[in-house]
């Protein structure tokens, strides 16, 4: 129906009902002020009814007399069919309805002139901030002269997981401890073959200052005509490019200090909400769910253009491997969604929505691993999102463990190691023996393994599951640790201490978390014949 609605039609109209009180009906009442003032125009919106947009009052639905209506306008496009089903059969409308983006495309033919003076209006507030002149030295000047130093710190912003950890050693070592007098500003490092994805950088500029696309030829303009009001010996750019010695936020320096401390970087605004909200619904997840993450090779590969192969390949996994775990997860009316964004096969797992697949989106990566029950997968990018957002993590599959230094490990996370066997001694390492192949691949290169005749294995759907149990039972907080788990826990820990101080190696180089207590009562062999326990 709305597409028999015409811009003659809605000039004639004397008596128009707006129906939503957002963004795109502020945009609509400004733009077309002059236009509006010969109108008697109604705006409603049960949500906001009793305040004002534009200067109209807000009405509630129940006080309209829509015998008097001619035309409905609906400024909600994923609504719009509820919204009218609401119209005819609630309110007994008979008349006119237009959509909002019909309803746009109408009004462009009253003409350009106050469409291009509020669009400039929006763009000189937007670049100024409040400020009374469109100009960056004056800009400058009134928002940042209480400002002693404005420090300049690089943020390795070409994937999630790196952005994730430098995001976190920053806050807490650098951003989180600034003077009042100080002015910290993040300027993302980009290699254009490794940027994961657009939307993270806008969300995490709501809440500490990073150069964006909106504000970057503004702070262009500041370096180059005010350089002795900026202090870049705190800027790294990771190619020894106005790089100190010294990173003064390396990242390790989380784990002694960030254990269970929660670090409000993330924070959406109500638009990217709304937007998120929407999509869950068009992937009709409802409910619980749980984040899955299983690294493989397709990413790198679609990055660079080559089936490459490095070190971090020990950290892939297959897909089909949580089977079990997503089968006690649907007993327990708790989706599974398969996160990524480039993978090499669908994830054919019947309660899973194979978001990775189908319905990636950049915002959503973000959304998703924020509100999640918990995340279960292989270290990577996508973990390390959700443990910036404070969310419970299983980590599967977990090698490098001295040198996989990304986020601080929390007491809420559990890991479920690799077994490493060697094909010489036709027998699995202990732990011990793991941990020293694995500082040694990562001192001599990516062919250690192969050359050592050492192969990881995969960790098995039943080591998954179980670790899945036991973080949902930890979150609901039904989970028994027994004192057989709670020995071999002491067991570990006491092990890795005790070889981390033998070598002299940097505590906080390791992850400290706790094993699967299946895993380890399982596998209490690999604590065997360790000369410290």
């Amino acid at each position: 129906m709305e597409n028999s609605v015409t811009f003659e039609q809605i000039k004639k109209a004397d008596n128009i009902l707006i129906w939503g009180a957002g963004y795109h009906t502020e945009e609509v009442l400004r733009f077309y002020r002059s236009f509006w003032d010969k109108k008697h125009l109604l705006i409603t919106d049960k949500n906001k009814a009793g305040g004002s947009i534009a200067g109209y009052e807000i009405l509630d639905p129940d006080e309209i007399d829509y015998a008097n209506i001619e035309l409905v306008a609906i400024m909600s496009a994923f609504y719009h069919n509820e919204i009218e089903q609401t119209l005819r059969e609630i309110y007994n409308y008979q008349g006119d309805v237009v959509g909002l983006y019909f309803f746009r495309r109408i009004l462009l033919d009253l003409g350009s002139y106050e469409e291009c003076c509020c669009h400039l209006e929006d763009f000189i507030r937007h670049m100024e901030d409040g400020c009374a002149s469109y100009s960056y030295d004056y800009i400058f000047e009134e928002k940042f002269k209480r400002y002693k130093k404005i420090k300049v710190f690089a943020w390795w912003a070409s994937s999630i997981g790196e952005s994730a950890r430098w995001l976190s050693a920053y806050y807490y070592n650098a951003f989180k401890n600034r003077a009042e007098d100080e002015y910290y500003l993040l300027v993302p490092y980009i290699n254009s073959k490794d940027f994961a994805n657009g939307r993270f950088i806008d969300v995490i500029s709501h809440t500490m200052p990073v150069i964006t696309y909106d504000n970057c030829h503004f702070w262009k303009y500041i370096f180059q005509k005010y350089p002795e009001r900026l202090e870049y010996g705190s800027y790294n750019d990771f190619n020894a490019i106005l790089v100190e010695p010294r990173n003064p936020f390396d990242p390790r320096m989380c784990y002694n200090n960030l254990c269970d401390e929660e670090i409000p970087i993330i924070a959406m605004t109500p638009e990217e909400e709304e937007e998120a909200a929407c999509k869950l619904r068009e992937m009709n997840i409802t409910g619980e769910y749980v984040c899955i993450f299983a690294r493989d090779s397709g990413y790198l590969q679609a990055q660079t253009g080559n089936p490459v192969y490095s070190i971090n390949n020990i950290r892939d996994m297959n897909v089909a491997s949580f089977e079990r775990a997503e089968e006690y997860l649907a007993e327990k009316r708790i989706k599974t969604i398969r996160m990524g964004k480039v993978v090499n096969r669908p994830a054919n797992l019947p309660n899973c929505i194979d978001y990775a697949t189908y319905y990636h989106d950049d915002l959503m990566d973000i959304y998703l691993l924020g509100k999640c029950k918990f995340c279960v997968g292989s270290v990577s990018g996508v973990v390390h999102a959700a443990q910036l957002q404070n969310v419970p993590t299983v980590m599967i599959g977990m090698v490098q463990i001295g040198t996989n230094y990304s986020l601080p490990y929390r007491s809420s996370d559990i890991i479920v190691p690799k077994k490493l066997y060697s094909k010489k001694e036709k027998r699995v390492l202990n732990f011990i023996r793991l941990w020293d192949a694995e500082m040694a691949s990562y001192a001599k290169g990516k062919d250690y393994y192969q050359e050592q005749e050492l192969e990881f294995i995969e960790c098995n759907p039943e080591e998954i599951r179980d670790a899945v149990i036991e973080m949902n039972e930890r979150i609901d907080g039904i989970y028994r640790e027994d004192e057989e788990e709670k020995e071999l826990q002491k067991r570990y820990h006491i092990l890795l201490n005790h070889w981390i101080e033998k070598h002299g190696y940097d505590y906080s180089y390791f992850w400290h978390c706790s094993i699967s207590g299946s895993f380890i009562k399982n596998n209490a062999f690999l604590l065997d014949d360790c000369d410290i326990l």
